[in-house]
């Protein structure tokens, strides 16, 4: 598998942090990689989705959620169905 160009850059990190990640093992460039993708809502590791792409994706799984949720209600009712007074 063929690595992307990687760079080398300076970062500022909470130094207790730092240690902690090095002690549980973390590689942080592989955090920061993670991280920056997410922000930038691209998964690279998916053939360069663009952020409309992310975004489409992300909204059909909230749609899915609350599909499942009325479900759930229209079976069950809601948990404060009891105290309801009308």
């Amino acid at each position: 598998m063929d690595q992307p160009h990687t760079i080398t850059v300076t970062v500022e990190l909470d130094q207790a942090l730092v240690d902690l990640a090095r002690e549980q093992g973390i590689d942080l460039s592989d955090v920061a990689n993670r991280a920056l993708r997410r922000a930038l809502s691209v998964r690279l590791d998916e053939g360069e989705a663009s952020p409309v792409d992310e975004t489409a994706r992300v909204k059909r799984e909230i749609d899915e959620e609350v599909a499942a949720y009325n479900e759930h209600v229209e079976r069950h009712g809601l948990f404060s169905d009891a105290w309801r007074g009308f």
